[in-house]
């Protein structure tokens, strides 16, 4: 929990969350909810609050009473990148993850797990390894209650 950039806990009764901002950018996928808020902590407790909530969109400029609009999302620039665009009136915020370093190659899609602050890469067809840094499909070899092994389909394990 320590390390996590968004943790809740089981019972509700405990949640962290530490969003990065990313400056004139929006996700386009459908909210969660819309608030107005007064400012990017009190969006940022809303998001927390919400189990559903993985980042949010926050409006750059306040209205004529001072408030911000507060966009709820039930996913992040991770899993929606193709929805991950600049915007003049927005400003986009996601848990920090590994996934800001783009660890995944060959156009994978990285998957964070805000929990442990650690990532999954998602390979294209194609591709496979930790970071879908090789070429070729897996292959797996179950051999009863021994378990199973990964190959690739140049028979180099993994």
């Amino acid at each position: 929990m320590e390390d996590s950039s968004l943790y809740r806990n089981p019972t509700g009764d405990f949640s962290v969350g530490e969003f990065q901002r990313n400056p004139f950018h929006y996700v386009w996928v459908k909210k969660i909810t819309s608030s107005m808020v007064a400012d990017q902590l009190d969006c940022t407790f809303l998001c927390v609050g919400e189990p559903k909530c993985y980042s949010f969109n926050m409006a750059a400029y306040p209205d004529s009473k001072g408030l911000y609009l507060c966009e709820l999302l039930a996913t992040d620039k991770y899993r929606a990148t193709n929805k991950f665009h600049a915007n003049a009136t927005f400003h986009h915020y996601s848990p920090s993850s590994p996934c800001e370093s783009d660890p995944c190659k060959n156009g994978a899609d990285c998957v964070p797990d805000y929990e442990m602050n650690s990532y999954r890469c998602h390979c294209k067809l194609g591709f496979c390894g930790t970071h879908c840094e090789g070429r070729g499909t897996l292959i797996l070899v179950k051999l009863g209650r021994l378990g199973v092994i990964v190959y690739n389909d140049n028979l180099k394990m993994f």
